[in-house]
């Protein structure tokens, strides 16, 4: 099962069938769509609610959308997972052909680009909700009836229609996965509790079980189900195709970030540990283990783990500005500074490194690249965006004492 909506999918077409019958930073840059009147252009919340407000009419332009979004901001999970979302919706019948588990296309160049927004997205966020996954079933329907000559249109009650009848029948899982789609947790978690006695795989239904128990604050339950997983995932023979994104790394920085979130950190160094057995290339676990040295003050480690992490993705702005912000921290301005310029060379929209830039020039006593740092901050940060007003008093402090850039 190697996407787990595939499944979903494949029974949909079965229900749906005899209802068709009778019925009978990309290569290009995308443009920047326009927003309401007023509205921040430089606000990353600003694209992504545009992004939403198309998603369903033009889910292309709903893409370019959420594209702004994770540039201006790169650390938003929620932008990356709604551009991948965008993307497979984009071109449906490649969607269906996603959806019903296609290896050929699954394993294309294109898919495997829109994949690796998902996980990036968990990698930022691995409790994140996945909020569009009920539209992109919806989409598949849709294709599924309406993709084939001379077929009828259905409408939004028929889709609906078609919809409920087939989770009447549904097995439970799949009923636990449109209670998730839906935000009804609770129901979620009493069908896949239910699915868990019917099936000999479980590790999928424990990891959601999971990711749902973390998202409502029962951390105990959450941490029972995810190692429950990744045990049996390590004992599986890994013969099905298997993504990223479901693999045992990931569950083990999950627990990792559960066990930090309780201030456990002997605990969350350990999963983090067994991260990188799993995936010796799982660089998040590196930036995990780096802010728990932070915090135990251990220099060397932080340094260390940094520099492994670069190693692995040099060109990610989101690990040159942790660095950066880490070195400020240990004292080191000079190479403090060498990583926020590198992040602002790959990313020149992201606004975070230039506040920290320009903390680090004024404690350096360098008060012009003080200036020149926090206007570029307020030239790109949202105006509700944390430090935008101390920036901007900055600003007007400096240059009250006659400093110029």
């Amino acid at each position: 099962m190697c996407i787990r909506l595939a499944p979903i999918a494949a029974a949909l077409v079965l229900a749906i069938t005899p209802l068709s019958a009778a019925a009978q930073k990309d290569s290009k840059e995308p443009e920047r769509p326009k927003l309401p009147a007023g509205a921040d252009t430089n606000d990353p919340r600003a694209y992504y609610l545009a992004g939403e407000r198309l998603l369903r009419s033009n889910a292309s332009r709903a893409a370019d959308a959420f594209y702004w979004a994770m540039r201006l901001d790169p650390t938003w999970a929620d932008a990356l997972y709604a551009r991948r979302s965008a993307l497979l919706m984009s071109n449906p019948r490649r969607l269906a052909r996603y959806l019903d588990g296609d290896r050929r296309t699954l394993r294309s160049e294109e898919v495997s680009r829109i994949d690796s927004l998902h996980l990036r997205a968990l990698m930022t966020n691995p409790f994140l909700y996945r909020k569009y996954e009920r539209q992109m079933m919806t989409a598949y329907v849709i294709e599924s009836v309406n993709g084939g000559s001379g077929a009828d249109r259905l409408s939004p009650p028929e889709i609906a229609h078609i919809w409920d009848s087939y989770l009447m029948r549904a097995p439970a899982a799949v009923k636990g996965w449109a209670a998730y789609a839906d935000g009804r947790f609770d129901d979620a978690l009493k069908r896949y509790a239910e699915a868990l006695s019917t099936t000999k795989r479980k590790a999928y239904l424990r990891t959601e079980r999971g990711r749902i128990f973390q998202m409502t604050g029962a951390l105990d339950s959450a941490l029972v189900m995810l190692q429950l997983a990744a045990e049996e995932l390590r004992k599986q023979d890994n013969e099905e195709l298997v993504f990223l994104y479901d693999s045992k790394a990931l569950l083990e920085f999950s627990i990792g970030k559960i066990h930090e979130s309780r201030d456990q950190r002997e605990e969350a160094r350990e999963a983090y540990g067994r991260a990188l057995q799993e995936d010796l290339s799982f660089y998040p676990a590196h930036v995990a283990l780096s802010g728990l040295a932070l915090m135990a003050g251990d220099t060397t480690a932080v340094v260390s783990e940094m520099e492994l992490a670069t190693e692995l993705r040099p060109n990610d702005p989101v690990i040159r500005v942790i660095y950066g912000y880490a070195l400020q921290q240990l004292g080191r301005r000079e190479a403090a500074i060498t990583q926020l310029e590198r992040a602002i060379a790959t990313e020149p929209l992201f606004a975070r490194p230039h506040f920290i830039l320009a903390e680090l020039h004024e404690q350096g006593g360098d008060r012009a690249s003080a200036l020149r740092h926090y206007e570029q901050f307020v030239a790109r940060a949202a105006k509700t965006a944390p430090d935008h007003d101390a920036a901007v008093a900055k600003v007007a402090q400096i240059k009250s004492a006659g400093i110029t850039q």
